[in-house]
């Protein structure tokens, strides 16, 4: 007998847990089944861009008015977008740009589509809509939708009665904000859902070296799968610094290592034509005022090179030698790019000698780097750097 009562227990213990637990879950997985108007896709009515459109049910007559009367369709060549049905509106919840209270009859809301709760949803000159409405207050209701500032359509998208739940599917344009104005003759809820839209721009040719062309305004975008471009999509020379905006190419445009010595050719950064007349010194001196600045788009290598001259004032019998350096300040003289060394054979007098130095040094994405071309003089006799005032200085960038 007493184990009899202890399994009896046992079980009422368990049936209660077990009621409990289904309390809990019931409500989110009957949330569908008791709404009155659940999410659901729904066929686009295209028929109601049409220039005829053979109505099967005659107070179902917003396609009526799409055909013939202004802002009723787009009005430039567009292509429609599918996305999958989401929620825009729904007054039953609770107040809110997109909730409610319910409309109230007699007046109009706006409700900017953009901006609500469906995400990746742009500004569009129409879009595929479901208008639902849920108990209205009396009978001989209609709803209008229209774009936002727009007159009112002669017709409705939708007639009801009092208490009815009653759903219509409509393309309704948009105004430049991808705003719209619903207007009801009596109280009632608004349930409104999405799955697509209708976007202007439409190419209809595109011809490699001309472009694109086509009817409608607005930007066009085009997808391009990773890879899709290619040495053979793009002519030599076809992509240069006056096609591309600046600032348009950043961080979040190139995937890491995705710009690579391979993909971008050396570029001559800065060509340069200037320089003074002045002394080489016995300590390093940046004797002509020679210098470039480079700014580096990406880690690599700037190559200088520099072609000027000089003047040495010279004495027979006297040993004179002249280094020029290339350096990141006015003092620096590391290692010596070029020297210049004059035999103590040479007759006395005045005599121009060309220099040219090539040097490379390592550069950090983004950085600016000023190198000057400096010299450094061994001897007695007066050496001027640059004395015919010309020089020309390249500095070439490589990317790593």
């Amino acid at each position: 007998m007493t184990q009899r009562v202890g399994r009896l227990l046992s079980a009422l213990v368990l049936l209660s847990c077990a009621s409990v637990a289904l309390a809990q879950v019931e409500p989110a997985a009957r949330r569908d089944a008791d709404d009155a108007v659940p999410l659901k896709d729904w066929a686009v009515p295209f028929e109601q861009l049409r220039a005829k459109v053979m109505e099967t049910e005659p107070r179902l007559i917003a396609e009526r008015s799409l055909h013939p009367a202004v802002n009723a369709v787009p009005s430039a060549a567009s292509h429609f977008i599918t996305v999958v049905p989401c929620r825009v509106v729904d007054t039953r919840n609770a107040n809110g740009p997109y909730g409610g209270p319910k409309l109230v009859g007699g007046t109009s809301r706006s409700f900017v589509i953009p901006g609500g709760p469906c995400a990746g949803i742009p500004v569009a000159a129409a879009y595929s809509l479901n208008l639902t409405v849920n108990l209205p207050e009396a009978n001989d209701g209609f709803l209008k939708a229209y774009p936002t500032g727009s007159a009112q359509p002669l017709v409705a998208s939708l007639n009801f009665n009092a208490n009815e739940t009653k759903g219509n599917a409509a393309i309704v344009p948009a105004d430049g904000s991808g705003s719209i104005d619903i207007f009801t003759n009596v109280n009632t809820h608004l349930i409104m859902d999405i799955n697509g839209y209708f976007a202007e721009g439409v190419v209809t040719n595109l011809t490699a070296g001309t472009g694109l062309t086509g009817g409608g305004t607005g930007n066009v975008t085009l997808g391009i799968a990773n890879g899709g471009v290619g040495t053979t999509q793009l002519a030599t020379g076809a992509v240069t610094s006056s096609t591309i905006a600046n600032g348009a190419v950043g961080t979040a445009q190139l995937a890491d290592a995705s710009v690579t010595s391979a993909k971008l050719a050396a570029k001559v950064f800065a060509n340069v034509t200037t320089g003074a007349q002045s002394n080489a010194a016995t300590t390093c001196t940046n004797a002509g005022n020679l210098s470039s600045t480079v700014t580096a788009p990406v880690a690599g290598k700037v190559v200088l090179n520099v072609v000027t001259s000089t003047f040495i004032n010279h004495t027979n019998g006297v040993q004179n030698e002249v280094d020029f350096y290339w350096g990141t300040s006015p003092t620096a003289c590391t290692t010596a790019a070029t020297f210049l060394a004059i035999p103590t054979t040479l007759p006395t007098g005045g005599y121009f000698f060309p220099v040219g130095a090539t040097q490379m040094f390592s550069v950090a994405a983004g950085s600016t780097t000023t190198f000057y071309f400096n010299s450094q003089r061994f001897g007695t006799d007066t050496i001027a750097v640059s004395a015919a005032g010309f020089a020309a200085i390249t500095a070439t960038f490589i990317p790593d």
